[in-house]
């Protein structure tokens, strides 16, 4: 069984994107992540964010999907999604979501038992662009999500909470499917990432692994020139004083994964200092914080 470790009320923060904090600009810079450079699923599911509204298709097929979310409204978004739990009716898993997002009254502890794993997502797609990761779906019933990230901070509008359902496709669900031997690797311990000290700027695959027991997300952030990777920490911390890291329409990462979840994804990474940090439940407050240094290209002659 796998193991959902923050508390419920943590939960309800962290599937909020809990790293916001203070204002957010929405202003359209650059995608969180690239949809289709390295990424070779065999089926698409194209989220589609407007505002008040998202389009999601009924059904996909199991097996490697692409999680796509283009975002055609005016705010700051991130794409979700949760699977129903086994013998847990789809309706009542739709109702758990809205339950955790205090969409409507109840319990959060019920609702978080009504719920399985969670399967990632984009984060931080910035108006009027796009950010995909790849996923290994099993069939089963889904209720997929969007956050609207604001100056009061995350929340996922009543009319950005869509059931899906898997459908079994004949064929046997493999792993994602992009190289690992291509592409740049993390993996989420309990509690701390395992991942390279640097890596060449520009796009670039990377891997996430949950290889623990707990849920958790990686969010990059890069640290503003005059600012430390300390200072970035202790901001983190407590949220308080000057912000050391770029604006939150500039982060990068993936979404709620849960243990034994991958996600991959094209990162377009900014030289400079990075904080990549894990904000579920407090992850970030037990260690769950990494330095990374993202070189020049050109320093290396690399292509």
């Amino acid at each position: 069984m796998r193991n959902h470790t923050p508390s419920i009320p943590a939960h309800a923060a962290y599937v909020a994107l809990a790293i916001v904090a203070g204002a957010s600009s929405v202003a359209a810079q650059h995608a969180a992540t690239h949809p289709t450079t390295h990424l070779a699923p065999t089926r698409e599911l194209l989220v589609t964010a407007t505002n008040g509204a998202i389009a999601v298709p009924d059904t996909v097929d199991a097996g490697t999907v692409l999680l796509r979310l283009r975002n055609d409204s005016d705010s700051l978004t991130a794409h979700g999604l949760v699977r129903v739990r086994d013998g847990v009716r789809p309706v009542d898993g739709l109702r758990a979501v809205r339950v955790l997002w205090r969409l409507e009254p109840g319990s959060p502890a019920d609702a978080r038992a009504s719920l399985g794993d969670f399967y990632g997502g984009a984060v931080f797609v910035a108006p009027h662009t796009e950010g995909a990761v790849s996923v290994t779906l099993p069939p089963g019933d889904y209720v997929t999500y969007v956050d609207e990230i604001t100056n009061r901070g995350p929340r996922v509008p009543a009319t950005h909470v869509r059931l899906l359902h898997v459908r079994a496709s004949g064929h046997a669900v493999a792993a994602t499917s992009a190289s690992k031997a291509a592409a740049i690797v993390v993996r989420m311990v309990d509690m701390r990432f395992e991942m390279p000290d640097s890596v060449p700027a520009g796009p670039s695959p990377w891997r996430f692994e949950n290889t623990g027991p707990s849920d958790h997300l990686a969010f990059f952030h890069r640290v503003l020139p005059g600012h430390s990777y300390e200072e970035a920490r202790a901001w983190l911390a407590k949220r308080q004083g000057t912000r050391p890291v770029e604006s939150d329409s500039r982060t990068v990462g993936v979404h709620v994964l849960s243990s034994g979840v991958i996600n991959e994804a094209v990162l377009d990474l900014a030289p400079g200092e990075y904080i990549v940090a894990c904000v579920i439940g407090g992850h970030h407050m037990a260690g769950m914080v990494r330095r990374l240094i993202v070189r020049p290209r050109e320093a290396t002659g690399e292509r």
